[in-house]
């Protein structure tokens, strides 16, 4: 069975399933997809997406009381993945102080609210970041802070094009002097950029503590919405994990308000991916969703632009790079932040989205673009 795949989706591969099914069920259906997995397992040559599940393998052969030559490599990456996490953690907690002191509101997204209220252990996930969400209202301020600390944007902009670029954008991605990568966010999804889009999600919010700062994180319920629409995008690593941590948080012993899951899958017209999403997840791993769930979020009316939207972002972006994604998803865009619709107003998007200072500049970076992959897939052989 093949090891290594290129899936141009959102689900794993059928290697990839076994190994998380191993990972995540119990009894004699983990027994079985771990014999099936494990028989042709070659660590040498693992993808990078399932090495990052290893660690959760392990915890759950170590429950299943079953062994193998492997156990020992299996239990140092838990190990190491606890010692890199807390590392992470006690660099960024006095980010997250810093914060707290500008008056600067912060909530955790993913993987460290994750650990912290599901997993509940820091050897279970691999961490590659810190993804903190701020107010829409306070994100410059938040980044002039995070300049005055040291952090540097990985992708620059000028003064001039900032403002209109974050109008396009949900994050940025910031790093420090000893490269720990931090993920600003002040939206929730890049689907979602409205003004008021996060309102409910911070109306929401439970208090947490990270390394005694306070903090916030999702809810329950709307931590699983976010981690199965973030999950079911194309993604050059496979974003399998979001199958572990969706079934994680379903497994916790958390109340899921499945009437609240429906109304922000139709307020913010993604009923349709969450419909894949966990139907998929009570296919094949038999995650706790209540069936009348499932039927009330199919007969939710999809329209055929959700459906290309769909469908766009589930494969790679090709040689015209995601231009076409963002055809389909620009009118979504100028409704939520006011652009103007049609072709100029497009085009406008997409000098902000490339953090272009002219309109002029747009065709040379399209045509840089495009070269630079061509050069890129000439260089690995694939043309």
């Amino acid at each position: 069975m093949v090891k290594s795949q290129n899936y141009y989706s959102w689900r794993p591969s059928p290697y990839q399933e076994l190994l998380l099914k191993g990972a995540l069920l119990n009894g004699l259906p983990a027994l079985l997809a771990w014999q099936e997995w494990s028989q042709t397992l070659d660590l040498n040559r693992l993808d990078y997406a399932s090495r990052r599940l290893l660690p959760l393998l392990y915890h759950n052969l170590k429950a299943q009381k079953i062994d193998h030559p492997f156990t020992d490599e299996f239990r140092s990456l838990y190990l190491d993945t606890w010692a890199k996490n807390q590392m992470l953690f006690s660099k960024i907690s006095p980010l997250l102080q810093s914060l707290r002191e500008a008056g600067i509101d912060t909530l955790i997204l993913k993987g460290a609210g994750f650990i912290v209220r599901y997993y509940k252990d820091f050897g279970l996930r691999p961490m590659n970041d810190f993804d903190i969400l701020v107010p829409t209202r306070q994100v410059n301020e938040a980044i002039v802070l995070l300049r005055h600390l040291g952090w540097t944007q990985q992708e620059k902009t000028s003064d001039k094009s900032l403002p209109m670029y974050l109008s396009t954008r949900h994050a940025l991605v910031f790093l420090n002097p000893a490269k720990y990568e931090l993920d600003l966010h002040w939206h929730v999804l890049k689907e979602c950029l409205a003004p008021g889009a996060d309102k409910d999600f911070w109306e929401g919010a439970l208090p947490i503590e990270i390394n005694g700062v306070q903090t916030q994180v999702l809810n329950p319920v709307d931590d699983l919405f976010h981690t199965c629409i973030h999950g079911v995008r194309w993604n050059e690593t496979p974003p399998i994990r979001w199958i572990a941590d969706a079934v994680t948080i379903m497994n916790s012993h958390v109340s899921i308000d499945w009437d609240h899951l429906i109304q922000q899958a139709e307020k913010r017209r993604l009923s349709f991916p969450l419909r894949h999403a966990l139907t998929y997840l009570a296919d094949q791993f038999a995650a706790p969703i209540p069936p009348k769930f499932l039927d009330d979020l199919n007969r939710i009316l999809v329209s055929k632009r959700e459906i290309e939207e769909f469908k766009i972002q589930t494969n790679p972006p090709g040689w015209f790079l995601y231009i076409p994604y963002m055809w389909i998803y620009y009118p979504r865009i100028a409704k939520d932040t006011g652009r103007a619709p049609g072709i100029l107003g497009f085009f406008r998007y997409l000098q902000n989205f490339w953090r272009l200072d002219y309109f002029w500049q747009i065709p040379f970076y399209f045509t840089w673009r495009v070269f630079r992959r061509i050069v890129l897939a000439l260089s690995n052989g694939k043309t």
